[in-house]
C-alpha cells in the first residue's frame, strides 16, 4: 500500500451528509430522482485512493457516537436518535470520490433538506498506523468541537435525525 513506511503523509477523506426536520415534520421522501451519484473516481484522485467499507460495525459506531454527542448535547430533540441513509452515504461516497475537501453543489437528493460535514485527516507514519475507525473518531470530534464554538442557532445539528457517511484512504 502506498504510503506504508516511507514517511508520505497518509490521508482520510470524511465526509458526512445529514438529512433534518423543521418544527417537528419529517421531511423526507420527495420522489426526486438523484443524478448526482457517480461511481467514478476523479482524475484528481491519488492512484492509491480507495473506499474505506462502511461495515456494519463501523455503521453502528458513526450512528452510536453522534447519538452519544446529542443526549449530552443539552439539545431539546436529544431523544430523537439518528438513523442511518444508505442513500446519503452513497451521496457521501460520490462526493468523497472527487479527492477535495468541499461542499458539494451536486447534493439532489429524496431528502428536501440535506447537510454536510467534511474532514481530513493527515497523519505519517505506517499506512495502517491509524485505524479507520479511530480517524473517524477524530473527524466527528472535530465537528463537534466546531458545533460547541458555534452559533449553534446557525447550525442544524438538532434537526438532523438521519445520516450516511464515507471515507477514502490516500
Amino acid at each position: 500500500i502506498a504510503g506504508q513506511g516511507n514517511g508520505k503523509a497518509n490521508q482520510l477523506l470524511f465526509h458526512e451528509f445529514n438529512q433534518g426536520f423543521n418544527g417537528g415534520q419529517d421531511l423526507s421522501a420527495y420522489g426526486a430522482p438523484n443524478n448526482c451519484l457517480s461511481n467514478l473516481w476523479s482524475p484528481e484522485c491519488p492512484s492509491n485512493a480507495y473506499m474505506v467499507p462502511m461495515s456494519p460495525e463501523l455503521v453502528e459506531y458513526i450512528v452510536s457516537l453522534h447519538n452519544y454527542l446529542r443526549s449530552n448535547s443539552g439539545s431539546p430533540n436529544k431523544a430523537i436518535p439518528f438513523r442511518w441513509s444508505n442513500e446519503l452515504e452513497k451521496l457521501a461516497e460520490s462526493n468523497v470520490k472527487q479527492c477535495k475537501v468541499a461542499h458539494d453543489d451536486c447534493v439532489s437528493s429524496t431528502y428536501k433538506v440535506t447537510g454536510q460535514n467534511l474532514a481530513l485527516n493527515v497523519y505519517t507514519g505506517t499506512f495502517n498506523a491509524r485505524s479507520d475507525s479511530a480517524l473517524v473518531l477524530q473527524s466527528i470530534k472535530s465537528w463537534w468541537n466546531e458545533y460547541k464554538a458555534s452559533q449553534k442557532e446557525k447550525i442544524g445539528f438538532k434537526r438532523n435525525i438521519v445520516l450516511g457517511c464515507a471515507a477514502s484512504r490516500f
